[in-house]
């Protein structure tokens, strides 16, 4: 009998480690290929890129500074459901904004060529 491709790629992982097994993956056309990788995404050189991130996780700060300085009461209540309702909030308009970046990324070649 002979030696599987799965025994075979264990006794290549106890023998050469990780990069051996990709490299034996790559060999027999099982691995990643290179195309299928994400391509990270350019952005124009600038100021501003980041500020809208600095603020909103200001934001966040704040809210959960007054959560912590607020811990009895009704006044705790109401700190809780808005830092709550701002992590929903910021979340949502987080993956509004990777959906729309698909979006058009998928959109924009039919556009363009």
């Amino acid at each position: 009998m002979g030696l599987t491709r799965r025994e075979a790629l264990s006794s290549i992982a106890a023998v050469g480690g990780e990069k051996a097994v990709k490299e034996a993956l790559a060999a027999l056309g099982l691995g990643p290929s290179s195309h299928r990788r994400p391509q990270p995404l350019k952005l124009k050189e600038g100021l501003g890129q980041g500020t809208r991130v600095l603020v909103l996780g200001a934001g966040m700060l704040w809210l959960a500074i007054e959560v912590y300085r607020r811990r009895e009461g009704t006044v705790a209540n109401r700190a809780t459901r808005r830092l709550f309702a701002f992590s929903i909030l910021y979340l949502f308009a987080l993956f509004a904004v990777l959906l729309a970046e698909v979006v058009v990324r998928a959109i924009l070649p039919a556009f363009i060529g």
